[in-house]
């Protein structure tokens, strides 16, 4: 059986939420996914097995930023939302120009399942998914509006992976940019859900097309 971690918002009625075992939900789950991963990496021993953090069906704001520090007994991370349907988990990055709702950086390797990302409010150039050295999977996803952002961004040779079909419905000024090398890879079949209406615009390095 996989190591559980659970992640939900509403455990913000607690403030000192720090201390939770993140083994349950409502008051004893995490108040964030970042302090989730942190408490993963810092003090577990996952034994081969693959930690989840399951987030709540709601839309929250959080900006998380994960770093290649060894996890003891495993190699990577799950983010999960509700992988049937992803409009019920909306992740927003936190508030200001700028910001990023999940990046890894240092080789750090995390998939995330059943999200759609947007941006936070009337903010603009943020992002949803990026890798900076860093290696990041997604499945059942649905890429909403992101003014003057970005959906996903690469660079300094990190790569970014997904699985099947996912979904684009909100604008973006590029849905993918690739900056100081990287890759892009699909691992299994599947398409790119667009409405009629969008343009998706790829970018690498200074190569506009």
């Amino acid at each position: 059986m996989d190591q559980q971690h659970y992640f939900q918002r509403q455990s913000r009625q607690r403030p000192d939420a720090t201390t939770n075992d993140g083994l349950g939900t409502g008051s004893s789950a995490f108040a964030t996914i970042q302090n989730a991963a942190n408490v993963i990496k810092s003090f577990m021993d996952c034994q081969g097995f693959q930690p989840h953090i399951q987030v709540a069906a709601e839309t929250f704001s959080e900006s998380v930023s994960l770093d290649g520090t060894p996890t003891l007994g495993v190699n990577n991370l799950q983010i999960l939302g509700t992988s049937g349907s992803p409009d019920s988990t909306v992740w927003q990055p936190a508030a200001g120009n700028g910001a990023i709702a999940l990046n890894s950086t240092d080789w750090a390797t995390v998939v995330v399942n059943g999200f759609k990302f947007q941006a936070n409010g009337a903010y603009t150039g943020q992002t949803a998914l990026q890798a900076n050295r860093g290696i990041v999977g997604f499945e059942n996803v649905d890429f909403g509006a992101f003014s003057g952002g970005f959906h996903i961004q690469i660079s300094e040779g990190g790569s970014i992976s997904w699985e099947g079909t996912y979904e684009v419905s909100g604008s973006m000024a590029y849905h993918l940019s690739i900056n100081g090398g990287g890759s892009a890879n699909l691992v299994t079949a599947g398409n790119v859900s667009v409405p009629n209406a969008l343009t998706l615009k790829l970018r690498e390095m200074n190569d506009e097309r």
